[in-house]
């Protein structure tokens, strides 16, 4: 508890004069919330019922301020585009929310997921507001690394959690509350490390690859067939974005990450898990068929509801279309794409979708202009390392509620902010006295060139 206010207040005096340094402000809060861990219950609920995440966002947003950060401007036509659909994606959620939702049942539990659209919304500006340069950026992705390294840290060393139906429970953070989400949160941080370890200094290799031995095993016990085929996904994205002699360390890289994981398997649970991801749906366990029963409930509502039912939509509204042996207020569809869709609509799902393909895009592109004469493999690994963080969490949500959680936010702010600091510098406008000065240069060399021909 000391050492979390040493942080917290350390850094935020520091943040001040580098608003970068309010990152590990904010996401102590997340990795390390003081509610789910054993010294923060026993400092009493006066610690445990602080609302810290709120603390850390304002330490974010004043540091910004006093540092002349927000508003900024951006003169990049793909950067504009991000913020556009961002923008939309914002008015959809307004939209719904007083016009829609209010017609399912239970109207007050979609207050909740609208307010967390709007505070990740801002959530993501300010992240890539306070990611000012190179070196900011290695400053977020040190704090990710570290902090998901600290649920791996008190698993292994101390531990910590429950092993409930072969899976690890009883630890996560806000909004990552059961097995299934602290994967989904493991799965995105770990090609982070990956960046560290092969495009980093000594010091970030070190580190990155301790936090990803940690975060491997911590996957593992969390027993996740999502995270298992995401990871897979990762690994995919990883070596095809990667160029040239990186190529061969995202091999390598992903060589040693399966050895890793084949080696911690030791618990023949998990094992059986795994592989019973690959078979015939003959031989899929009742929670795999049970998934693709919400799924067909959550496609059947949409046939009602096309514009959304608002926050919580099929929990609200969803038991009107499941069998009798699933039906039941509160159940989740177990799909992140067709939540999206069931709670702000097809054109909630089409503008954020927009949105994290032009983050992806953007990123993309700055890899190409890092690989360019003259350019950075390690920056253009960070770049593939993003990416493939990005597709991590992407394809966790096929299997769970996660699209619009907020560890999303964080790889698609990461990916903008790589765009910002790594790709080329925007076209500079000229001013109205460099205009006139090449006009009449241009005008005495068409003169010059008419009387020669006479």
């Amino acid at each position: 508890l000391l050492l979390f206010f040493i942080i917290f207040l350390g850094y935020g005096l520091v943040a001040i004069f580098r608003p970068a340094y309010a990152l590990p402000v904010y996401f102590i809060t997340f990795f390390a919330h003081p509610a789910w861990w054993w010294w923060g219950r026993l400092a009493g609920p006066g610690i445990v019922y602080a609302r810290w995440s709120f603390y850390g966002g304002m330490c974010l947003l004043v540091s910004l301020v006093i540092a002349g950060g927000i508003p900024y401007v951006e003169k990049i036509k793909m950067h504009k585009r991000i913020l556009f659909f961002l923008a939309l994606t914002v008015i959809n959620a307004i939209f719904v929310n007083y016009t829609l939702a209010p017609l399912a049942p239970m109207p007050g539990s979609a207050n909740k997921p609208f307010t967390l659209v709007m505070k990740f919304s801002l959530l993501f500006v300010l992240l890539v507001a306070a990611i000012r340069s190179k070196a900011d950026f290695r400053v977020m992705m040190l704090t990710l690394c570290i902090g998901a390294g600290y649920w791996g840290y008190e698993v292994y060393v101390n531990d910590r959690g429950v092993m409930r139906a072969g899976r690890l429970e009883g630890l996560g953070g806000p909004g990552a509350t059961d097995a299934n989400h602290m994967a989904s949160v493991l799965v995105t941080m770990l090609p982070i490390c990956g960046g560290l370890i092969f495009a980093g200094k000594w010091p970030s290799k070190i580190i990155g690859g301790t936090v990803a031995v940690l975060l491997t095993n911590t996957i593992l016990l969390c027993n996740s067939r999502g995270a298992f085929l995401s990871v897979i996904l990762s690994a995919c994205v990883l070596v095809t974005t990667a160029r040239g002699k990186l190529r061969k360390k995202a091999f390598i890289g992903v060589a040693l990450g399966g050895l890793c994981g084949y080696m911690l398997m030791g618990d023949p649970e998990i094992w059986q898990r795994f592989m019973s991801t690959f078979v015939g749906s003959e031989d899929r366990d009742q929670s795999a068929n049970s998934r693709i029963e919400f799924w067909t409930a959550g496609m059947n509502m949409l046939k009602d509801w096309p514009f959304g039912a608002g926050g919580d939509g099929f929990k609200r509204a969803g038991g009107d279309y499941m069998s009798k042996a699933q039906i039941g207020s509160g159940r989740s569809v177990h799909n992140g794409y067709i939540n999206e869709m069931c709670e702000w609509g097809y054109q909630g799902f089409l503008l954020r979708t927009a949105l994290v393909i032009t983050c992806c895009w953007a990123c993309y592109k700055t890899m190409d202009y890092q690989r360019q004469p003259g350019g950075d493999e390690n920056m253009a690994f960070f770049g593939s390392c993003t990416l493939a963080a990005t597709a991590g969490f992407l394809g966790t949500c096929m299997f769970g509620d996660y699209y619009d959680n907020e560890w999303g936010y964080w790889v698609l702010a990461m990916c903008y902010a790589y765009a910002r600091n790594y790709g080329p510098p925007p076209p500079r406008r000229q001013s109205w006295t460099e205009t006139l000065m090449e006009r009449n240069a241009k005008a005495k060399l068409d003169a010059g060139y008419l009387e020669q021909e006479v």
